[in-house]
């Protein structure tokens, strides 16, 4: 019964990537635009990576104040943190912004989109390099 079932996933895999279709002109062409927007707005080279030396040693090694809250913030590592964070969110409102049709939802829809998205694409692009 288990052979049989392999068997079956793997005949309906074959017919899957048999039968699914080329993406059209119109989706090629939607493609090319958000790659070359992602190319554009990517941040390459080790420059970041040069910037994120406080995350290992030097975390909790600055000043450190309470919060309201009662929490402690090290101010040297959310100093560079925010260096890091500011370029990198500016990047992905960039890259949204060279996307076909973003540029036309109503402000308080892009804001949601990029707020629902943006720590995701940013770790997509961490991951990638």
């Amino acid at each position: 019964i288990e052979e049989n079932r392999q068997r079956r996933k793997r005949e309906e895999m074959v017919r899957t990537l048999q039968t699914r279709p080329e993406p059209n002109t119109a989706e090629w062409e939607l493609i090319r635009m958000v790659t070359e927007a992602h190319r554009h707005t990517n941040a390459q080279g080790s420059s970041w990576k040069q910037k994120r030396k406080f995350l290992s040693d030097d975390i909790g090694q600055g000043p450190v104040v309470p919060t309201s809250e009662g929490d402690k913030v090290d101010l040297e590592a959310f100093s560079e943190f925010t260096k890091i964070m500011t370029p990198a969110i500016t990047r992905v409102v960039d890259f949204a912004k060279k996307l076909p049709m973003f540029s036309e939802l109503p402000c308080e829809d892009q804001i949601i989109l990029l707020k629902g998205c943006c720590m995701e694409i940013m770790s997509l692009r961490a991951a990638v390099r």
